[in-house]
């Protein structure tokens, strides 16, 4: 999500008065202590349409429903429940999910978010 902003040059306090957010929601969903997995669908087309209509890269802004998707498969991977069920969705086939996802645990940049990106895992040192 953080990308998304970024490449549309809007600061945290502008999109979370777009959002209808505090800033302190949008802090926690791009750095990953508040999961977008929690995040109702209708809060997240709202972010999404604030994105777009801040000028957000429309291919990082359709990253952030499978983000919440790789938020949701990571939080139950934590809680040791089967993910068999959420694995089966068609998100998980996109390339977008495997990349997203190899970023959260591994680091692996997408091309995408290189000019938005901190190193490392986006999930380092969160708990």
């Amino acid at each position: 999500m953080r990308g998304a902003r970024l490449s549309a040059g809007a600061s945290e306090a502008e999109l979370a008065g777009a959002a209808g957010v505090t800033e302190g929601t949008i802090r926690g969903w791009e750095c990953g202590s508040a999961p977008l997995a929690s995040v109702l669908l209708p809060d997240i087309e709202r972010l999404q349409d604030a994105l777009v209509e801040a000028g957000a890269d429309p291919h990082l802004v359709a990253d952030i429903v499978t983000a919440a998707w790789c938020d949701l498969v990571i939080l139950a991977i934590i809680d040791g429940e089967d993910t068999t069920c959420l694995m089966a969705d068609p998100v998980t086939s996109e390339v977008a999910f495997s990349e997203l996802l190899a970023w959260s645990l591994a680091g692996v940049i997408p091309t995408r978010y290189r000019p938005y990106a901190e190193p490392g895992p986006p999930l380092a040192g969160s708990s």
